[in-house]
């Protein structure tokens, strides 16, 4: 096991070097809250070993390398806080029955593209983390009904996310944080939100739902953050 790791808060400059591809065995690269610049290296996709690629709260610009569909085995992608754009595929990993993604952190980068909601709650059975606010990905559907039953932790804020909260959310048990602000989501709140019992916080502002509070939300004796205005 071979992992490239700067602690967090150093003040690395430049570039993340090509050369990275020379490191056969390296399985995570953890590079968090530096000043990098530049892309990411093609070379580090072509890696069969890596599972992790840790590189938040730089200033990494430039398009996704085209190498990224070979990294079949990344089970934790943490790209949040940079400049990246344009398209992400993630299809050669939530579209397999043994996708590996365990955490997946995009949220505020400059992408244009959809997001696969779907087949991650369909085949990612392992997945806790999923952040992907205001990174320019547009689900266009609703919150599946069906599977995320690992999930920790829920940020769909500025996704486009139309229809109502199914009442299945109750099944995602774990959840503590759960985020959906800015989208298009209609109907009522679920009684069933008050089964989530880790929950400590949950965020459904500027939306269309309506109806009224249901009172099973006093069952979350652990919610410290409740934030649901500019709704219906």
């Amino acid at each position: 096991c071979l992992s490239c790791h700067a602690p967090a808060s150093n003040n690395l400059v430049g570039v993340i070097p090509e050369e990275i591809g020379m490191l056969n065995d390296l399985e995570y690269l953890k590079l968090q809250l530096n000043s990098l610049k530049s892309t990411l290296p093609e070379s580090l996709f072509e890696l069969s070993a890596l599972k992790g690629v840790l590189v938040d709260e730089n200033s990494i610009s430039g398009f996704i390398p085209s190498t990224f569909a070979k990294a079949t085995s990344l089970e934790d992608l943490q790209i949040a806080f940079n400049s990246l754009q344009g398209p992400i595929s993630l299809d050669h990993l939530v579209k397999s029955a043994s996708c590996p993604l365990k955490t997946l952190s995009l949220e505020y980068n400059k992408f244009n593209d959809t997001f696969p909601l779907n087949s991650i709650a369909a085949n990612c059975t392992g997945i806790t983390h999923i952040n992907v606010a205001y990174a320019g990905l547009v689900i266009g559907g609703s919150i599946p009904s069906t599977g995320l039953e690992q999930l920790t932790f829920l940020n769909l804020v500025k996704t486009g996310l139309v229809g109502s909260i199914p009442g299945e959310i109750s099944r995602i048990e774990r959840l503590d944080s759960f985020f959906a602000d800015f989208n298009n989501l209609t109907g009522s709140l679920p009684a069933s939100l008050g089964e989530l019992r880790n929950l400590t916080s949950l965020s459904l502002s500027y939306n269309n739902i309506s109806g009224t509070i249901p009172s099973t939300l006093g069952q979350l004796q652990l919610l410290e953050f409740l934030a649901l205005e500019r709704n219906n």
